[in-house]
Protein backbone atom coordinates (compact mmCIF):
# COMPACT_ATOMS: atom_id res chain seq x y z
CA UNK A 1 0.00 0.00 0.00
CA UNK A 2 2.88 2.35 0.78
CA UNK A 3 4.33 1.76 -2.68
CA UNK A 4 1.00 2.39 -4.32
CA UNK A 5 0.72 5.58 -2.31
CA UNK A 6 4.07 6.83 -3.61
CA UNK A 7 3.11 6.02 -7.17
CA UNK A 8 -0.17 7.86 -6.72
CA UNK A 9 1.64 10.83 -5.22
CA UNK A 10 3.91 11.03 -8.23
CA UNK A 11 0.99 10.88 -10.63
CA UNK A 12 -0.86 13.51 -8.65
CA UNK A 13 2.17 15.79 -8.67
CA UNK A 14 2.40 15.52 -12.44
CA UNK A 15 -1.33 16.08 -12.83
CA UNK A 16 -1.05 19.19 -10.69
CA UNK A 17 0.83 20.90 -13.51
CA UNK A 18 -2.43 20.80 -15.51
CA UNK A 19 -4.72 21.66 -12.63
CA UNK A 20 -6.42 25.02 -12.36
CA UNK A 21 -7.00 25.43 -16.09
CA UNK A 22 -8.77 28.74 -16.60
CA UNK A 23 -10.20 30.99 -19.26
CA UNK A 24 -8.58 34.41 -19.60
CA UNK A 25 -10.42 37.71 -20.05
CA UNK A 26 -8.65 41.02 -19.49
CA UNK A 27 -7.59 44.32 -21.03
CA UNK A 28 -3.92 43.32 -21.00
CA UNK A 29 -1.94 40.37 -22.30
CA UNK A 30 0.65 38.11 -20.70
CA UNK A 31 3.75 39.48 -19.01
CA UNK A 32 7.01 38.06 -20.38
CA UNK A 33 5.44 35.58 -22.81
CA UNK A 34 7.72 33.09 -24.57
CA UNK A 35 6.38 34.10 -28.00
CA UNK A 36 4.54 37.23 -29.17
CA UNK A 37 3.13 37.68 -32.67
CA UNK A 38 1.71 41.01 -33.83
CA UNK A 39 0.78 39.89 -37.38
CA UNK A 40 2.84 42.65 -38.98
CA UNK A 41 3.87 40.16 -41.65
CA UNK A 42 3.62 42.52 -44.57
CA UNK A 43 1.77 39.91 -46.62
CA UNK A 44 -0.71 40.99 -49.30
CA UNK A 45 -4.18 41.74 -47.99
CA UNK A 46 -6.26 38.56 -47.42
CA UNK A 47 -3.29 36.19 -47.67
CA UNK A 48 -3.76 33.13 -45.45
CA UNK A 49 -1.16 32.93 -42.68
CA UNK A 50 -1.17 29.11 -42.58
CA UNK A 51 2.45 28.18 -41.76
CA UNK A 52 3.95 31.67 -42.09
CA UNK A 53 4.81 31.74 -38.37
CA UNK A 54 5.75 28.05 -38.10
CA UNK A 55 9.32 28.95 -37.11
CA UNK A 56 7.86 30.65 -34.03
CA UNK A 57 5.94 27.55 -33.07
CA UNK A 58 2.45 28.24 -34.37
CA UNK A 59 0.34 27.70 -37.50
CA UNK A 60 -3.16 28.86 -38.39
CA UNK A 61 -6.29 27.69 -40.17
CA UNK A 62 -8.58 30.25 -41.86
CA UNK A 63 -6.83 33.41 -40.63
CA UNK A 64 -5.71 36.07 -43.12
CA UNK A 65 -3.57 39.19 -43.17
CA UNK A 66 -5.64 42.34 -42.73
CA UNK A 67 -4.65 45.98 -42.34
CA UNK A 68 -7.84 47.78 -43.28
CA UNK A 69 -8.94 48.25 -39.64
CA UNK A 70 -5.65 49.53 -38.22
CA UNK A 71 -5.88 51.00 -34.71
CA UNK A 72 -9.69 51.06 -34.72
CA UNK A 73 -10.20 48.69 -31.78
CA UNK A 74 -8.77 48.56 -28.27
CA UNK A 75 -5.59 46.52 -27.80
CA UNK A 76 -4.87 46.35 -31.54
CA UNK A 77 -2.21 48.11 -33.57
CA UNK A 78 -1.18 47.98 -37.18
CA UNK A 79 -2.15 44.84 -39.08
CA UNK A 80 -4.15 41.98 -37.63
CA UNK A 81 -5.52 38.56 -38.60
CA UNK A 82 -9.11 38.04 -39.73
CA UNK A 83 -11.51 35.27 -40.70
CA UNK A 84 -13.01 37.07 -43.69
CA UNK A 85 -12.24 37.51 -47.39
CA UNK A 86 -14.59 39.01 -48.43
CA UNK A 87 -16.82 37.47 -45.78
CA UNK A 88 -16.37 34.97 -43.12
CA UNK A 89 -15.61 31.46 -41.95
CA UNK A 90 -17.55 29.99 -39.05
CA UNK A 91 -14.36 29.10 -37.19
CA UNK A 92 -10.60 29.49 -37.16
CA UNK A 93 -7.81 27.53 -35.50
CA UNK A 94 -4.46 28.18 -33.85
CA UNK A 95 -2.11 25.16 -33.73
CA UNK A 96 0.93 25.10 -31.45
CA UNK A 97 3.97 23.07 -32.47
CA UNK A 98 4.76 22.35 -28.81
CA UNK A 99 2.26 22.02 -26.00
CA UNK A 100 1.35 25.45 -24.65
CA UNK A 101 0.46 26.32 -21.07
CA UNK A 102 -0.90 29.83 -21.72
CA UNK A 103 -2.11 31.59 -24.85
CA UNK A 104 -4.03 34.87 -25.15
CA UNK A 105 -4.86 37.35 -27.90
CA UNK A 106 -7.00 40.37 -28.66
CA UNK A 107 -10.30 39.24 -30.11
CA UNK A 108 -12.97 41.39 -31.76
CA UNK A 109 -16.17 40.21 -33.42
CA UNK A 110 -19.36 41.77 -34.73
CA UNK A 111 -21.53 38.98 -33.32
CA UNK A 112 -25.02 40.07 -32.34
CA UNK A 113 -27.18 37.06 -31.55
CA UNK A 114 -24.85 34.28 -30.43
CA UNK A 115 -21.49 34.29 -28.66
CA UNK A 116 -18.16 33.10 -29.95
CA UNK A 117 -16.97 29.83 -28.43
CA UNK A 118 -13.32 29.40 -27.42
CA UNK A 119 -12.08 25.80 -27.18
CA UNK A 120 -8.68 24.44 -26.11
CA UNK A 121 -7.62 20.93 -27.17
CA UNK A 122 -4.78 18.58 -26.32
CA UNK A 123 -4.20 15.60 -28.58
CA UNK A 124 -7.69 15.97 -30.04
CA UNK A 125 -9.45 16.02 -26.64
CA UNK A 126 -11.27 19.09 -25.38
CA UNK A 127 -9.53 20.61 -22.36
CA UNK A 128 -11.46 23.80 -21.69
CA UNK A 129 -14.21 25.89 -23.32
CA UNK A 130 -15.96 29.21 -22.74
CA UNK A 131 -18.30 31.63 -24.53
CA UNK A 132 -17.77 35.36 -25.12
CA UNK A 133 -19.54 38.33 -26.67
CA UNK A 134 -16.51 40.28 -27.91
CA UNK A 135 -18.11 43.41 -29.30
CA UNK A 136 -16.10 46.03 -31.24
CA UNK A 137 -16.64 48.56 -28.44
CA UNK A 138 -15.19 46.33 -25.72
CA UNK A 139 -12.04 47.52 -23.94
CA UNK A 140 -11.50 44.20 -22.15
CA UNK A 141 -11.00 42.16 -25.30
CA UNK A 142 -7.98 39.97 -24.54
CA UNK A 143 -9.04 36.31 -24.28
CA UNK A 144 -7.46 32.88 -24.10
CA UNK A 145 -6.45 30.07 -21.78
CA UNK A 146 -3.93 29.97 -18.92
CA UNK A 147 -2.60 27.42 -16.43
CA UNK A 148 -3.38 24.50 -18.71
CA UNK A 149 -1.83 22.24 -21.34
CA UNK A 150 -3.10 22.38 -24.93
CA UNK A 151 -1.87 22.24 -28.52
CA UNK A 152 -4.79 23.82 -30.36
CA UNK A 153 -7.28 26.62 -29.89
CA UNK A 154 -10.47 26.68 -31.95
CA UNK A 155 -12.71 29.74 -32.04
CA UNK A 156 -16.24 29.17 -33.29
CA UNK A 157 -17.65 32.47 -34.50
CA UNK A 158 -21.33 33.26 -34.98
CA UNK A 159 -22.94 30.54 -37.06
CA UNK A 160 -25.53 32.72 -38.79
CA UNK A 161 -25.33 36.06 -40.52
CA UNK A 162 -22.18 38.16 -40.76
CA UNK A 163 -19.71 36.65 -38.30
CA UNK A 164 -16.57 38.65 -39.01
CA UNK A 165 -13.81 38.40 -36.39
CA UNK A 166 -10.21 39.49 -36.00
CA UNK A 167 -7.35 38.77 -33.63
CA UNK A 168 -4.14 40.61 -32.80
CA UNK A 169 -1.14 40.34 -30.47
CA UNK A 170 -1.06 36.59 -29.94
CA UNK A 171 1.10 35.64 -26.93
CA UNK A 172 1.85 32.17 -25.62
CA UNK A 173 4.07 30.19 -23.29
CA UNK A 174 5.39 26.73 -24.11
CA UNK A 175 5.15 23.93 -21.57
CA UNK A 176 8.42 23.29 -19.77
CA UNK A 177 9.63 20.02 -18.29
CA UNK A 178 8.09 18.97 -14.96
CA UNK A 179 9.68 20.38 -11.81
CA UNK A 180 12.63 18.36 -10.38
CA UNK A 181 10.55 17.43 -7.32
CA UNK A 182 7.85 16.01 -9.58
CA UNK A 183 10.34 13.90 -11.51
CA UNK A 184 11.95 12.69 -8.28
CA UNK A 185 8.62 11.60 -6.83
CA UNK A 186 7.63 9.80 -10.00
CA UNK A 187 10.98 8.02 -10.38
CA UNK A 188 10.95 6.96 -6.75
CA UNK A 189 7.38 5.70 -6.97
CA UNK A 190 7.87 3.75 -10.18
CA UNK A 191 11.22 2.39 -8.97
CA UNK A 192 9.70 1.07 -5.76
CA UNK A 193 6.76 -0.36 -7.65
CA UNK A 194 9.13 -2.19 -9.98
CA UNK A 195 11.11 -3.52 -7.01
CA UNK A 196 7.94 -4.80 -5.40
CA UNK A 197 6.95 -6.64 -8.56
CA UNK A 198 10.38 -8.29 -8.79
CA UNK A 199 10.15 -9.36 -5.14
CA UNK A 200 6.74 -10.88 -5.68
CA UNK A 201 8.01 -12.72 -8.74
CA UNK A 202 10.91 -14.22 -6.75
CA UNK A 203 8.56 -15.25 -3.95
CA UNK A 204 6.24 -16.88 -6.46
CA UNK A 205 9.13 -18.87 -7.92
CA UNK A 206 10.36 -20.01 -4.50
CA UNK A 207 6.82 -20.91 -3.42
Amino acid sequence: MRILGLVAAGAMALAATSAGAASYHSNVGLSGADVSIDFEAGLPQDTLFDAFYAAQGVTFVDLREDYADQNVFANTSGADATNFSPCCTSSFEIHFTSTATDAVFTYVSNESATPSVFQAYLGGSLVESFDVFATPASLDNVYGFVNSHFDKIVVLTETSGDHAALIDNLQFNNAGVPEPATWAMMILGFGLAGGALRSRRRLAIVG
